[in-house]
């Protein structure tokens, strides 16, 4: 990082909290970040976005008056995990100019917050809300930053991301970041958002994960009948608790696709002895928080989620990701999987076939996207 960090006080932050040589996508982004020029960046997760536009942030921010950059996150998981890295780095300095605006918490004490905060990490409704009702000082503003940005531009969000840009002052530059990248996210955000923006891409021929082995299990029932169903389900628990018996592993990750299975799957795997914990859009901010700190303190070795955590939640120690159900769609595929392998480790993920059912979807990705399973 020597010779890509000239703050000598950032670098120290940086090499403190273990980052030594920097990643790809942060050899090419962050040098074209400081020009000051829009920016849409592609690499799959687990290879350092979040320490790109942390990077360009607190470099932007350190030495402004008031709002200088506002980063927006489809959920609040991501908001905070980003907004953590930023407030560990800049404290790290001896800074304190970062702060989070999720909602859930007291719109009052948001707006005490805004007017000492130079970094704005959080969700599109709650900043919106803010600038609408002019709580932050936005003369220096310069950049705003979107994480998971095919998210951030579907229909649920991408009025409201529009909207924010368009509250901000012009010109300011906007940088985009996602695991993902198509024709449609380009459009809408070049007619949108951007002005002739450069693009770094590390995965030109399709999503990848190099560092991740990738099996399915095929379980031979198909759920014609409410008996059958069961029998699936039951089938499902068997085999994974055969691969915790099998396969060495620090901290697993279970994905279904329906909410009401969990908190059993949950319960179930804790009964055999692996603390498990069930979390979704469902639980509180304060539950879901709750449970993200347990698991970074290694108190949990199974979280059993909902498609909430397939987008951006960085867990270190994942090694196993599990398809109980198997995605709708291939990029959800690829947001489960890529919650392992990261930073050049390796990982293991299991699908749980039904054949009928969920075959499907698995000759799909062998043959459209030449995963290997």
């Amino acid at each position: 990082f020597e010779d890509l960090i000239q703050n000598p006080q950032l670098l120290k932050a940086l090499q403190t909290s273990g980052f030594q040589s920097p990643s790809p996508i942060q050899w090419k982004a962050i040098p074209l970040g400081r020009l000051g020029l829009d920016l849409i960046a592609q690499a799959k997760s687990g290879t350092g976005k979040t320490i790109v536009f942390s990077v360009l942030a607190i470099e932007g921010a350190a030495a402004a008056v008031g709002l200088h950059t506002i980063i927006l996150a489809p959920t609040r998981e991501i908001a905070f995990q980003s907004y953590t890295v930023i407030q560990h780095l800049s404290e790290l300095m001896g800074l304190s100019i970062c702060d989070y605006f999720i909602g859930g918490t007291p719109y009052a004490d948001d707006v005490a917050k805004a007017t000492k905060c130079h970094i704005a990490v959080g969700t599109p409704g709650r900043l919106s809300q803010l600038l609408i009702n002019g709580a932050f000082q936005t003369h220096s503003f310069r950049t705003l930053i979107l994480d998971e940005a095919d998210k951030l531009m579907e229909e649920s969000f991408q009025s409201t991301v529009q909207d924010i840009a368009q509250l901000l002052p012009r010109p300011h530059q906007t940088l985009a970041f996602s695991a993902t990248y198509n024709e449609t996210l380009l459009a809408k955000l070049e007619k949108n958002l951007m002005h002739q923006p450069q693009h770094v891409r590390l995965t030109q021929s399709g999503p990848t994960l190099s560092g991740v082995r990738q099996f399915y299990l095929e379980i031979p029932i198909e759920p014609t009948s409410a008996p059958a169903r069961f029998q699936l389900q039951q089938s499902k628990q068997k085999a994974i608790a055969d691969l915790f018996t099998h396969l060495p592993f620090y901290q697993c990750l279970i994905f279904l696709n329906h909410h009401q299975r969990g908190p059993q799957l949950a319960d179930y795997l804790t009964h055999l002895g692996y603390p498990a914990v069930w979390i979704s859009s469902h639980l509180n901010q304060a539950e879901r928080l709750d449970v993200m700190r347990k698991a970074r303190a290694f108190q949990i070795r199974v979280i059993v989620s909902s498609d909430l955590m397939a987008r951006g939640i960085d867990i270190d120690r994942v090694d196993l990701v599990i398809n109980w159900d198997m995605p709708w769609d291939p990029e959800t595929y690829f947001h489960r999987v890529g919650r392992t392998g990261r930073f050049g480790s390796i990982g293991y993920t299991v699908s749980l076939v039904a054949p009928t059912l969920e075959g499907p979807m698995l000759h799909r990705l062998q043959t459209e996207f030449k995963v290997s399973l």
